[in-house]
């Protein structure tokens, strides 16, 4: 609820010129809006990443095409308007293929650059919450029937988490899985956020169930709520507002160079001012 006030209080004018003075002692530990906007592109889009190469990698859920983006600003469109909607997230980890999860099959599908598939994993338990990520060294993190389960490259289960159980009645669609080889975060809608070991000994949590999207970047979460991105270090209950919006996101990817924004009409590049 703090988050929610602070984010709509910087988006009035006055509000960012009290909280400037105030930033000095405020228990959320804010970071100043030190972000520039340096390029944007005419491309609607309901999901984006940007990878470690600086290629952005998108949804068009509207038209049904998935688009890329490369560091040339060229776009290129591959129609898949079965799935369009259904995607639920964008794995950026690897910078020589990308892969995309369609939840309400359990499916997790690989492609190259250009779009070309390289593999199809089908989980055989069909569950509305499925997510997947990378981990480390090859191993392959699943969640799954409320329970988190990490596997080897040769399919060994390396850890399983205790089932994860809510308190009150949710009505959660849709979880998000991620990691940068160090803690392994899972965002569930309408829940919030839970990081853990990688054993898959739970770590933290952050209750928010009104975050949007999440990205992660150097050990830290991201997220969207109120068109504000958050970050959170995955180790307690505290978060920092960084950026603020003007206009209504609908996605954001974060990495070294860029924090990218989508909105109804354009994708715009921002990067940290010196």
């Amino acid at each position: 609820m703090e988050n929610r006030l602070v984010c709509n209080f910087l988006k009035m004018s006055l509000g960012k010129f009290i909280l400037s003075i105030l930033l000095f002692i405020d228990p959320l530990h804010l970071i100043s809006q030190d972000w520039k906007l340096v390029d944007s592109i005419a491309q609607k889009s309901s999901l984006v990443a940007i990878d470690p190469l600086n290629n952005i990698y998108g949804i068009e859920s509207q038209q049904g095409y998935f688009f890329r983006i490369d560091q040339n600003k060229k776009i290129t469109k591959q129609y898949i308007k079965r799935f369009a909607n259904q995607i639920s997230y964008i794995i950026k980890n690897d910078p020589l293929k990308i892969a995309y999860v369609i939840p309400s099959e359990s499916k997790v599908v690989s492609i190259d650059p250009n779009f070309q598939k390289l593999s199809t994993y089908n989980d055989p338990y069909s569950d509305p919450l499925f997510s997947f990520c990378l981990y480390r060294d090859g191993s392959q993190c699943y969640f799954i029937n409320y329970s988190l389960k990490l596997l080897s490259a040769s399919n060994q289960v390396l850890a399983t988490s205790e089932q994860i159980r809510f308190e009150g009645n949710h009505e959660s669609t849709k979880s998000i899985l991620l990691s940068d080889g160090q803690l392994i975060y899972l965002w569930i809608e309408k829940i919030g956020v839970f990081s853990f070991d990688q054993n898959l000994n739970l770590k933290a949590e952050l209750k928010m169930p009104t975050i949007q999207h999440v990205d992660v970047f150097e050990q830290k979460v991201y997220f969207l709520m109120d068109d504000c991105i958050f970050e959170w270090n995955g180790m307690n209950s505290e978060s920092a507002l960084i950026f603020t919006s003007d206009h209504k996101l609908s996605s954001f990817s974060i990495n070294n160079k860029y924090l990218i924004l989508a909105d109804a009409f354009q994708i715009k590049y921002f990067t940290k001012m010196d």
